[in-house]
């Protein structure tokens, strides 16, 4: 009954969670000039362009004056879609996060561009989407982190590959800071009580010796 007890608590003790990052992306190495033009392609990240829409490579202090906190993130501009195929897979019995982070570009006004945030597959199934107001400042302080989350349950994403999307919210001629993205998965972690269990069972072991 002892041992039975002891291998519960150690079974109850080894439930918590930790976040361990499967994929990230913070520009810093993938620069390109100053002041760039529209671009379809950057750090594995593919723009699809609407009317009038592009994407920007955004450095601190340079083109487009935005915060000088930030060096080397992207903005989005006018419906504008930009997506990543990460080259990994979906997993079963998986939790999910994808996170990033928002803000808005200081010469642009405060309050104006929201953006929405997708995890998909690469065939393109929605697997979850998330509308994110615009950020209402332009300081340092004013960075947004935002996240979706998604878990998977045998369904029929399991073995497809992974797909990350952004969509600017705001059909203007303005642009929505991302920076800092990052997915994440949720994967068991022995706590200092399953240590203490551990322990307890070697000592229950012992004594039947």
């Amino acid at each position: 009954m002892a041992l039975a007890a002891a291998m519960g608590t150690l079974a109850l003790a080894t439930s918590a969670q930790a976040a361990v990052i499967i994929y990230m992306e913070d520009f810093e190495t993938s620069e390109v000039a100053d002041g760039s033009p529209t671009f379809n392609t950057f750090a594995g990240w593919k723009s699809t362009l609407f009317t009038g829409g592009n994407v920007n490579e955004l450095h601190a202090g340079t083109y487009g004056s935005h915060l000088s906190e930030i060096d080397d993130a992207f903005g989005i501009i006018f419906n504008t879609t930009l997506s990543a195929d990460l080259g990994i897979n979906f997993a079963d019995n998986t939790d999910y996060s994808f996170s990033f982070d928002q803000f808005q570009r200081n010469d642009q006004g405060a309050g104006t561009i929201g953006v929405t945030a997708q995890i998909q597959t690469v065939g393109g199934t929605v697997l979850a989407t998330e509308n994110f107001d615009a950020v209402t400042g332009t300081t340092f302080s004013d960075i947004a982190n935002r996240s979706v989350t998604f878990s998977t349950s045998g369904g029929g994403e399991v073995g497809q590959e992974i797909r990350l999307l952004f969509t600017s919210t705001t059909p203007s001629n303005l642009q929505v800071g991302i920076d800092n993205i990052s997915l994440s998965i949720a994967v068991p972690e022995p706590s200092t009580t399953a240590l203490l269990g551990l322990g307890g069972l070697a000592l229950i072991l012992r004594r039947r010796k």
